[in-house]
């Protein structure tokens, strides 16, 4: 028998022995207190080394009794040295100190080492396998010193990118402070107790009529968490309010603090930004509108203005999400604009396809939790990458959900199910047919439609003939066939309407009030 398939079959035969060696060696010098106490672990990290060294004396290199054999690198292939990177790597996740894993590789190497002294062979063979087992831990030393600086400065340069992440957050806190300072309308954060924990300086303003400063100071010296002000107290009618079942989240009320009216307007939320440990939140926002008072036919187009705001603040915020992208901002201003028309071809009444307009630049709301590298790869994604991209219909889903506004409900459902296929091929739910909502059913076509006719990080824009081609060959398949048809017979004039989206209108319902009950 070989010198190599005897050396094999001693290490096989001793891994019992070897495992009570290194608890030995480890118990006589504290390192088990460091580390797993049972023998089960040590036995299993025991038959790791064995098996890397196994596969070192299976190597071709390693066929002699020549004492002076060496293997180059190239020859201390994974097979061999990748349990001690497995090792160093799970170490130092475990925050084990380098020289500590590096003392308990010893003991390892004095288990086998021992164990060489009582094998029945002869002093040369003895003194070849000695040698080669030192060549193997010292190679598994230096291995595992490797991955140790290399773990560590990926932890330092992530450490770097979590710094300036931080830094990033603080200065988008500290400009959208600036944000709400700026708002020319008294602003009250409220806890679920009722009581006010933050005011800006028009807020301040109006506390201040109810406990007036010091001589000598200014409203800004009144500390909230010391100085506490009831919004029931400030607002004798807000508990009313609030509770209403109607509408208890957008609400718009007219009140009267000290003889002066207020357009009123507050906002329950979870889990953004919270007082203390409170469960909701509310933000009110006031308005003073003494000087429209007599003219109700003024708050009217008020109301009306204040949803066409709201119209645009959607859309811009679909087009700053958009801009994380590659992709211009016009995208959810086309998705809305062929999304709107779509509707009206098909048949949906006014509110209706003001909704979809104005909830449709939130359909990939969801993509803010996408990274920019995958969002921005120029080339084809790899199945783990679109896993990614696939989340945010769920995500735009979490971020929307829980609103009793209708146009929230209504853009939650586009930003769920603008995915699904009407053969139940999509995601995230692979819903199928009309159990997929008519806006996502529209906003899925005026989406692909736009994507095709325009540039991507990955792809060129493709021309009309093949789009119009590609909704034939999908009606019935990924998309509903009644919309496709209508797409197909009015193509050229969507087309037209897609390329001229920065001029198109917001439609407008006739109705003042119907206007603000679709909010």
């Amino acid at each position: 028998m070989s010198i190599t398939e005897k050396a094999k079959q001693l290490i096989a035969m001793s891994t019992d022995i070897l495992t009570d060696n290194v608890i030995k060696l480890g118990t006589q010098y504290g390192y088990i207190a460091y580390t797993s106490n049972t023998s089960a672990a040590w036995r299993e990290s025991i038959i790791g080394v064995s098996k890397g060294l196994d596969a070192l004396l299976s190597s071709e290199s390693v066929k002699t009794l020549d004492p002076n054999i060496r293997l180059e690198l190239n020859d201390w292939d994974e097979e061999i040295i990748g349990y001690f990177r497995d090792r160093a790597i799970v170490h130092q996740t475990r925050a084990i100190e380098l020289y500590m894993y590096l003392g308990l590789l010893k003991h390892y190497r004095q288990a086998y080492v021992d164990l060489i002294q009582d094998w029945d062979a002869n002093n040369d063979e003895k003194s070849w396998l000695t040698a080669l087992i030192n060549g193997y831990f010292n190679r598994g030393e230096a291995i595992t010193c490797y991955e140790y600086q290399q773990l560590s400065s990926n932890s330092n340069r992530e450490l770097e990118e979590i710094k300036q992440s931080h830094r990033e957050v603080l200065n988008h806190k500290n400009q959208l402070l600036s944000i709400i300072e700026s708002i020319d309308q008294p602003l009250f954060g409220i806890d679920n107790e009722g009581y006010i924990r933050h005011a800006n300086g028009l807020g301040h303003q109006i506390l201040n009529k109810f406990t007036p400063t010091e001589l000598g100071k200014d409203y800004w010296d009144i500390n909230l968490d010391d100085q506490l002000y009831n919004i029931n107290e400030v607002l004798p009618d807000f508990a009313e309010i609030s509770q209403s079942n109607l509408t208890n989240k957008h609400l718009y009320n007219i009140v009267n603090i000290d003889g002066i009216p207020y357009e009123l307007y507050f906002y329950k939320y979870k889990g953004m930004v919270r007082y203390r440990d409170e469960h909701d939140s509310i933000i009110v926002m006031l308005r003073d509108i003494s000087s429209l008072a007599t003219y109700e036919n003024q708050l009217e187009t008020e109301r009306q203005k204040r949803f066409a705001e709201k119209q645009e603040i959607i859309q811009v915020l679909g087009d700053i999400l958009e801009n994380r992208s590659d992709e211009t901002g016009l995208h959810v201003r086309r998705v809305a604009c062929v999304a709107s028309k779509l509707g009206q071809l098909y048949g949906l009444d006014e509110k209706d396809v003001i909704t979809i307009y104005t909830a449709s630049p939130l359909h990939d709301v969801g993509k803010i939790a996408v990274p920019d590298s995958i969002l921005n790869k120029p080339g084809r994604l790899t199945k783990p990458e679109f896993e990614v991209v696939k989340k945010h219909s769920e995500v735009g889903r979490e971020l929307l959900d829980g609103s009793d506004s209708h146009l929230m409900q209504m853009a939650c459902i586009i930003a769920h199910e603008h995915h699904e296929k009407w053969d139940g091929n999509g995601y995230p739910c692979g819903k199928a047919g009309e159990d997929i909502h008519i806006f996502a059913r529209i906003v899925a076509i005026a989406d692909v439609f736009d994507a095709l006719l325009s540039k991507r990080p990955y792809k060129n824009a493709w021309a009309k003939e093949e789009v119009l081609q590609e909704f034939i060959d999908q009606k019935g398949k990924h998309f509903d066939p009644t919309l496709a048809q209508i797409l197909i017979d009015n193509f050229e004039d969507l087309a037209q309407l897609h390329s001229q989206a920065d001029q198109y209108k917001l439609p407008q319902l006739h109705q003042l009030h119907s206007l603000y009950h679709a909010a």
